[in-house]
């Protein structure tokens, strides 16, 4: 993972958690297909806030 990808994918401002998740797999290079299924799920952040990685602020 390229952390400056990440943190610019994810912007300045507060997100839902799926607007996060489709972030992330952008910046991952892996964009869910439009109408498919999400390919970075809301449990992977949820791991990642866990793991300190990524700030939960709600």
């Amino acid at each position: 993972m390229v952390a400056e990808a990440i943190r610019t994918a994810m912007g300045d401002g507060p997100l839902d958690g799926w607007q996060a998740a489709d972030r992330l797999a952008e910046a991952l290079g892996t964009p869910a297909p439009p109408g498919g299924p999400a390919t970075v799920s809301v449990a992977v952040l949820v791991e990642l806030v866990t793991a300190g990685l990524l700030v939960n602020l709600s």
